[in-house]
């Protein structure tokens, strides 16, 4: 959409900012519960920014070997920012903007089917010396690109029918099997060469059979695989591919190039790499028991650039374009660093698949990320959703939560220096992050919700406990309630008691511990998970019998003053017997699982952590481990902040 026209009287100072996106991304990436299809829906909506880079070429308005180092007003286009899902370009005249928008979104249509994505058109004043912002428009580029982002909702909103109109079910015709849209044709997970082999050798029988699927699923799956006949769209690349190079970037601690540690060249990796990626996603898809959804949001990132738009809107439009770009990129860089240190936390802790059929790979090799059953699906921006199995959802969401706060400060504090911005826009970007942990068969699409809401409980952080970084978490044994108001509910006794504690604080806030956040730090419930699962004097068993733990865990149902005295005849049946018992008393206490979290004097709200701890037990196979590492780092910090 444009939003002037022609603007025939425009002067060489009016450019054109066009934001194209993508919208309803979780849905479309969790509307089958085919891991597959759910990786292939991720690269599809990554492939915006390739696909606007390709129609700038073919418009002409790009030279094909320097698409990303063309500059307004010299070249007709420039691309200002590329993320996953969101692209903004900027062009020098309005119907070149609008012809972006309709090839971009056409291919959309064509390699994408379902895939909603909208673009809008909006002028600005472009001025080589610092301006007012009394051009012709009166908007400079930071306020075309906060305007951009406000008409495009309503523009996607205008519109006469949205994607899911396009896929009718009349006349009657049979149902995809892998999402609930009507099927489109025979999609064949078989490639022709493999059927003529097989069918020589009268094998056929022994081959997946073709089955129905939906114009949706036809084009994740071509996504994965590559296009399988004739007809289907050239120019997408595999998934994998794009994974793969993603897992293959150099280790922090390891070599400075990726390869050479095994011998083989870059192809040889890469294959190795595509097969351990569809290895990890068969194994979540049928083998593992317990898989995880992980989704994580930046706090406040939209108020950060909001400032920076502030702070440059008086510069020339050459440098808040540049600066833009910059800390756009710093942003995008940050997460992705910040994703590949937890998974490199990981493959440092030993949590990673054991098979025969992977390639070992020395420490400090990329090659070791690929035995991590974690499959990101939006990588971008400051967003993160993942796939993964439950046994490490934890410890990964807590690794990417420091990470991001680490790589954001070194990632942004390079772009303040390089621009001359005020130093506090080199501030850590914190984050909020919910994990839903389910059991493998479980609705994808009602385990990112509740991922999401688990994220949104985490926002209370951000209120509390400014500066600092944390998580909520459940694992959902039972279904009959999923959404997590009714889950909640179910913990929550009828004198208000609640038999949780989250969400948690991962990193420091600013202000130190303290009140509300000394009581919901993720090192504590750490230690409580290292407590339950400490190993007996003489190595066998457990200090703390499950018997026990699951007698205190069946009291907490019964209400705070069962409970304490329960864990109190515990207590008193032997201390030094029962190890571990005090770690699991509420902070500061010995003789009770439950503290009051309201700090209001006349109020209360008792609460206790002791069944988070249950739950992530299966979870946190290394929490002792976990436990002393982040209790060394938070002493650190601590004497860090003193001696300043």
């Amino acid at each position: 959409m444009d939003t002037t026209g022609d603007a025939p009287g425009r002067s060489n100072r009016l450019m054109w900012l066009v934001l194209l996106e993508t919208s309803g991304n979780q849905a479309y990436i969790f509307d089958t519960n085919r891991r597959r299809e759910n990786v292939g829906a991720s690269h599809l909506i990554a492939s915006l920014g390739d696909w606007t880079k390709d129609e700038l070429v073919v418009l002409g308005l790009a030279d094909p070997d320097a698409v990303l180092q063309a500059r307004v007003p010299a070249a007709p286009a420039e691309v200002l920012t590329t993320a996953a899902g969101r692209v903004q370009v900027l062009v020098a005249d309005a119907r070149q903007g609008r012809a972006l928008v309709a090839a971009v979104t056409r291919r959309a249509l064509v390699q994408a089917p379902g895939l909603d994505v909208c673009g809008v058109v909006i002028p600005f004043d472009w001025s080589e010396a610092s301006t007012d912002g009394s051009g012709t428009t009166g908007r400079t580029l930071p306020s075309a690109t906060r305007e951009a982002s406000m008409l495009l909702p309503r523009v996607r909103a205008a519109r006469p029918a949205q994607p899911s109109a396009r896929f009718a079910r009349l006349p009657i015709v049979e149902h995809c099997r892998s999402s609930s849209l009507p099927a489109a044709g025979l999609y064949d997970p078989v490639d022709g060469e493999t059927r003529r082999i097989a069918a020589q050798a009268g094998r056929l029988d022994e081959l997946e059979k073709p089955e129905p699927s939906s114009a949706y699923s036809q084009a994740k799956l071509c996504a994965v695989d590559g296009p399988r006949t004739a007809a289907d769209p050239g120019g997408v690349d595999s998934a994998y591919d794009r994974l793969a190079a993603v897992l293959l970037a150099p280790m922090r601690d390891g070599p400075g190039e990726p390869g050479g540690t095994l011998g083989e060249d870059a192809r040889s990796r890469g294959t190795i790499a595509r097969r351990a990626l569809q290895t990890t996603a068969e194994h979540l898809q049928y083998d593992r028991e317990w898989v995880a959804v992980v989704h994580a949001d930046g706090n406040g990132l939209g108020e950060v650039f909001r400032g920076l738009g502030d702070e440059i809107a008086g510069r020339s439009a050459r440098d808040c374009a540049d600066i833009l770009r910059d800390f756009s990129r710093a942003v995008e860089a940050a997460t992705l660093d910040a994703y590949l240190a937890a998974v490199d936390e990981l493959v440092r802790l030993g949590l990673t698949r054991r098979s025969s059929s992977d390639q070992d790979a020395p420490p400090g090799d990329p090659l070791a990320r690929l035995r991590v059953e974690v499959l990101p699906l939006i990588l971008g921006g400051d967003d993160l959703t993942v796939i993964c199995e439950g046994a490490v959802a934890l410890a990964f969401t807590a690794a990417y939560l420091r990470a991001l706060e680490e790589r954001t400060q070194a990632r942004l504090s390079e772009v303040v220096g390089r621009h001359g911005l005020r130093p506090e826009r080199a501030r850590k970007l914190t984050a909020k992050a919910g994990v839903a942990i389910v059991k493998r068969a479980y609705p994808f699409s009602s385990a990112y919700r509740l991922a999401e809401s688990l994220m949104e409980e985490a926002r209370e952080i951000k209120a509390r406990a400014a500066g600092a970084s944390g998580l909520a978490f459940h694992v959902l044994y039972d279904t009959a309630a999923a959404d997590l108001d009714s889950l909640r509910a179910r913990l929550t006794l009828a004198d208000g008691e609640r038999l949780y504690a989250q969400p948690y604080l991962v990193t420091r806030p600013d202000s130190g511990w303290d009140g509300w956040s000394a009581r919901h730090r993720w090192v504590d419930l750490l230690g409580n998970v290292a407590a339950l699962q400490a190993p007996a004097q003489g190595g066998e068993g457990r200090a703390l019998p499950r018997s026990q733990t699951h007698d205190l865990r069946a009291g907490l149902h019964l209400g705070r003053k069962v409970a304490d005295a329960r864990y109190r005849g515990v207590h008193a049946a032997g201390k030094d017997r029962y190890q571990g018992l005090d770690a699991l008393a509420a902070p500061g206490r010995t003789d009770t699982l439950f503290w009051d979290d309201d700090d209001r004097p006349d109020e209360h709200r008792w609460v206790t952590r002791y069944l988070d701890a249950m739950d992530a037990d299966a979870f946190l196979t290394c929490a002792a481990g976990l436990h002393s590492e982040a209790a060394n780092r938070d002493e650190a910090a601590t004497k860090g902040r003193s001696s300043q």
